[in-house]
């Protein structure tokens, strides 16, 4: 099945870098950089995932998942990719149902299999 996916992360060339990743992987993407843009898109279209980073220019990947959690649903699958030692604290400190972390530099073979986990 065919996942629609929304990546939000303000540094350009990771974002582009993850695209071309997920688009030869055959996945459908729309990506941004800004939290409240990302808001905006996951509203106003049916997504399967959000992969987003905790520390984003406008707002925190915090702020979103818990938008997102609210709004959309705990069950709604959730990927976070971060640079911060501290990341996967963070999220698991939170409790969110879902949310799966990666370290940035792992990121790209751990994103897929994770994606494709999710049925």
């Amino acid at each position: 099945m065919e996942k629609n996916i929304l990546i939000v992360d303000d540094d350009k060339l990771f974002l582009r870098a993850l695209g071309q990743v997920l688009t030869d992987a055959n996945y459908k993407l729309i990506t941004t950089s800004t939290v409240d843009d990302a808001y905006v898109k996951i509203t106003n279209k049916s997504f399967d995932l959000l992969i987003c980073d905790l520390m984003i220019d406008d707002l925190t990947g915090v702020d979103l998942i818990r938008a997102i959690k609210q709004n959309i649903g705990e069950s709604f699958p959730i990927i976070v990719v971060s640079s911060l030692n501290y990341g996967k604290k963070v999220i698991s400190d939170l409790g969110f149902e879902n949310v799966h972390f990666i370290h940035k530099p792992n990121v790209f073979n751990e994103i897929v299999k994770i994606i494709e986990s999710l049925n």
